[in-house]
This record gives C-alpha cells, sequence and structure tokens, in this order.
C-alpha cells in the first residue's frame, strides 16, 4: 500500500486486520500476514505498509518488486493526493514492476452518520482501464 502521507494507509491496514477504526494509528504498521480464511479465495494475504519518506524509497522499491498488486491510496479532501497518483505514484509503479495490477483508493472521504461499523461508508467501483 503506498501513496503520499497522511492519505490513511496505515489506518485502512488497521482497520482491515481489527475490524475497527481508530484514531490513532501507528505511521506505519508491521507487516499483517493474514489467514486464508481471511480471503474469499482461501489464499493468504500479506498487507505491505510503506512509508511515504524519500529516505525509505528503496524500501518501497524492494516491496514493490515482490507485490502481487499496489495499492494506491489518496485523500479525497487533499486533491493534490489525487494529482499525485498519476504523476507520482503510478509512473513509480510501472517502472518497478509494470506487471502488476494496480488499485486505487479515495480515504478521508465524508461519510455523514456514521455508525461504529467501520465498513459502513465503503463505495466499490470496477476499473477496467487507466
Amino acid at each position: 500500500m503506498l501513496g503520499d502521507p497522511q492519505t490513511g494507509k496505515s489506518s485502512i491496514i488497521n482497520c482491515f486486520i481489527s475490524n475497527s477504526f481508530e484514531e490513532d494509528v501507528a505511521p506505519v504498521i508491521p507487516v499483517a500476514v493474514l489467514p486464508p480464511e481471511a480471503s474469499p479465495e482461501g489464499q493468504p494475504l500479506t498487507l505491505v505498509d510503506t512509508s511515504s519518506r524519500s529516505s525509505d524509497a528503496a524500501t518501497l522499491t524492494k516491496e514493490l518488486v515482490k507485490a502481487d498488486v499496489a495499492i494506491v491510496v489518496y485523500a479525497a479532501d487533499r486533491p493534490e493526493t489525487l494529482a499525485n497518483v498519476s504523476s507520482h505514484w503510478l509512473p513509480m509503479i510501472i517502472k518497478t514492476n509494470s506487471k502488476i495490477p494496480v488499485v486505487v483508493v479515495g480515504n478521508k472521504v465524508p461519510c455523514p452518520g456514521r455508525t461504529q461499523d467501520p465498513w459502513s461508508c465503503v463505495s466499490t467501483f470496477t476499473l477496467t482501464s487507466f
């Protein structure tokens, strides 16, 4: 999972792992390996959070080379983070590992009347091409 700083990458992973939303989450979550029964396909799932700091670029590149999919997160309340998806993150992914699928996730979308269910405001979209 990659994207600009403060887009909620760590919060998304934490929410997926714990099935709850927490306000205070570590800046980078340790690698999480979920068991096969946690996925509909019955396959283990490894979630890798990445730092956006330029000093961690080598680690990010290493993780992208190993990845089966890249999830790029932008903050819906910060339009510049969406602009950086196409100007920075997608070119980096294509240069590093052009064969993996990419999922773009808009986070921090206002959710009026949000309940305790962390998935109550999730929308699903199908992306057919870039």
